[in-house]
């Protein structure tokens, strides 16, 4: 049970042996008190399971050790940087919304009365920005994160991650084996979309032929939407098709089930090509080619960026970008 109040500070500091603004001052890590105090101080506090107000404290001091997290796009990567933030004393709060605007501007609105100290925000959407965009521009400390390199129309430091090359090398691979007639299910609005149809338009592929748009996103985390999809396209489309692309890792695996239940074979008939490789890519039957990013290295980046953000609030924006892999594996005849 987390305690809070001036009982249990003057028992914290009647245990450390020190005075209550002692161990204010250390608990706020306080460059004003010595290493060993510290330790004294926060050893007595996890003895008394002490741990103080957070929000209290940002009221009196302007900031609360906390972070909002809009988890839209990876959740791996929004579960490590808030593991690394809490490694710094920050308590996260992370709230997924689904790609839906009015509930983004909700999780907004809840951050900003819990008087966070940065917000990070995860998008695959283009709608949010349009909808949002006076909400992004009254956020103090905004990270923002996204799958594709844009100019953003408001303040904020950004992590944007390149998918162009990664998509590049398995369109290089899957042309080079023969294979003429690659499709894509996904919808419209998400940035990798937009990446694919631009790579199929250099290959000389016709991206509108071959794009099978997949909205609105299937409420249900079985996907059977896809499964409909690729039944209808096996049985009706007049080119069959010889790889099939998508924008997630869980609708791929969809997809290349319902493939094997129509009787067709992985890869030799159909080769299918996920996004964002989470650990799942490697178990599921066959492993999933995918582009996709290293969950520790964007993590470390991400938590820098809110880190220097909160230290430095007057600092130049900064923009990092990240150039996504291209993961070969089984459903795709492994390289």
């Amino acid at each position: 049970m987390q305690q809070t109040g001036k009982t249990n500070l003057r028992a914290v500091a009647h245990l450390a042996g020190v005075s209550e603004m002692t161990v204010t001052r250390a608990l706020a890590n306080h460059k004003y008190v010595s290493a060993a105090t510290r330790e004294k101080v926060l050893a007595a506090a996890k003895e008394l399971d002490y741990r103080p107000n957070l929000l209290a404290r940002g009221l009196r001091s302007g900031a609360t050790k906390s972070v909002g997290i809009l988890a839209n796009g990876n959740r791996q990567i929004s579960r490590e940087v808030s593991t690394k933030l809490m490694r710094q004393g920050f308590a996260s709060y992370v709230i997924e919304c689904a790609f839906n605007p009015q509930a983004i501007a909700n999780a907004f609105r809840e951050f900003n009365e819990r008087r966070v100290d940065a917000v990070i925000a995860g998008f695959f959407d283009l709608a949010p920005f349009r909808d949002n965009q006076p909400l992004y521009e009254k956020q103090k400390n905004l990270i923002v994160t996204y799958n594709t390199p844009i100019q953003l129309p408001f303040k904020a430091d950004s992590f944007f991650y390149d998918d162009s090359e990664a998509y590049r090398k398995i369109f290089r691979s899957i042309l080079k084996k023969g294979c003429k007639h690659l499709y894509y299910i996904g919808r419209p609005e998400y940035p990798s979309t937009h990446t694919w149809l631009k790579i199929a338009a250099e290959f000389g592929i016709d991206s509108k032929k071959y794009f099978i748009n997949a909205s609105p996103a299937p409420e249900d985390e079985s996907y059977q939407k896809y499964a409909s999809l690729i039944r209808t396209l096996l049985r009706q489309a007049p080119e069959q098709p010889d790889a099939i692309f998508t924008h997630e890792d869980i609708p791929a695996a969809r997809i290349a089930k319902t493939i094997q239940e129509e009787g067709f074979s992985i890869p030799d008939d159909i080769q299918v090509v996920a996004y964002t490789n989470t650990v799942w890519c490697e178990l599921f039957t066959p492993s999933l080619t995918t582009v996709g990013y290293d969950i520790s290295t964007c993590a470390d980046r991400i938590f820098s960026l809110v880190m220097n953000r909160i230290e430095h609030p007057d600092s130049p924006e900064r923009h990092e970008q990240y150039q996504s892999s291209a993961f070969f594996r089984e459903s795709t005849g492994a390289e």
